[in-house]
């Protein structure tokens, strides 16, 4: 991801994004020193603040941070949350012409609050929110790649990434309840070598791996019985005296609302399973299913990563711009 002073908008074949450089140039001061010292909280600065302190920065740049909540340091309110929310909304609507991009940036703004930390502060939430916004650019532009069969490098390796990280709706981190359904299990499966870096190879192997997984419900024709899946997984809740209430589906990929990683606990790994098979229930193969899980987990990557980041900008603290770019 990139940061940067100036908003230039770049129009690509599939999205619109905002493009940024490391650390906005407003948020430093015309010497040597580091930015990042100018601020009382400057002892608690690290090079891995500087991500989130240049979010918070441009959040202050555009009033996004005019509430008076904007220097506690307490958990934002309702209220708070909701202004920032609009006021994020109404800045993506300067940014673009097009109205379709500005509907789909203003929905991708709701999932990103929908799944911010609920402990999070204002001005932390200001920096998830941003980040999140741009992790779900890139998100939609894999989206609309791989469906017409033109996923970059880039977009490959993310979604390998998803396929093999931590991720709430990752299959490793659903591996308890996804190998006790399949009755087969990932390292048998595994179809990528240790050595392998190339990220097309990487996302084909790791998407093999789960159509070896589903093999129980697959045909020999490569078609998949999603509701035998489905049954499969309800009867092991029930196996267990457990139960997922059900889910609204055609969602972005949540996992645990807050963007949390799954606590590894059966019950929301079971729970986690239904949510993708729900959304992916229109899957015709094996493979198709396995692509669309992808493509709909990768969002939870997204939530948990712009979670944490968020977290290391101190409570109560923001980042004034010396000079303001948009004015």
């Amino acid at each position: 991801m990139r940061l940067g002073s100036k908003v230039s908008l770049k129009k690509y074949a599939c999205f619109i994004r905002v493009s940024w450089t490391p650390l906005p140039a407003q948020c430093q001061k015309k010497s040597r020193a580091n930015p990042l010292k100018t601020h009382p909280w400057a002892t608690q600065c690290t090079d891995d603040l500087k991500l989130p302190a240049a979010y918070n920065c441009l959040a202050t740049s555009r009033g996004l941070l005019n509430h008076p909540e904007a220097k506690s340091s307490k958990p934002a309110s309702c209220e708070a949350a909701a202004s920032l929310v609009w006021g994020l909304k109404d800045f993506v609507e300067e940014l673009s012409d097009d109205p379709v991009w500005v509907a789909t940036t203003r929905q991708s703004i709701d999932y990103c609050a929908e799944n911010a930390d609920r402990s999070l502060t204002l001005g932390q939430l200001a920096v998830h929110h941003l980040m999140c916004l741009e992790w779900m650019w890139y998100d939609n532009c894999d989206r609309q790649q791989e469906r017409h069969s033109k996923l970059d490098e880039a977009g490959a390796r993310r979604r390998a990434t998803f396929l093999t990280a931590g991720c709430p709706l990752s299959p490793n981190t659903l591996r308890t309840a996804l190998e006790r359904v399949t009755q087969r299990s990932l390292k048998t499966c595994n179809r990528v070598r240790k050595s392998e870096r190339d990220p097309y190879r990487l996302y084909s192997g790791h998407l093999k791996t789960l159509v070896c997984l589903l093999r129980k419900f697959t045909t020999r024709k490569g078609q998949i019985d999603v509701d035998s899946l489905k049954g499969a997984i309800i009867s092991q809740t029930k196996d267990q005296g457990k139960g997922c209430a059900k889910g609204n589906g055609k969602d972005e990929g949540k996992g645990k609302r807050n963007g949390d990683p799954d606590d590894n606990g059966e019950e929301s790994q079971y729970c986690a399973l239904l949510e993708i098979v729900d959304n992916c229930d229109g899957a015709k193969t094996a493979e198709q299913f396995a692509k669309c899980w992808a493509e709909y987990g990768s969002p939870s990557c997204g939530y948990q990563l712009t979670n944490t980041l968020a977290t290391r900008l101190p409570g109560g603290c923001n980042v004034k711009p010396i000079r303001n770019y948009w004015q």
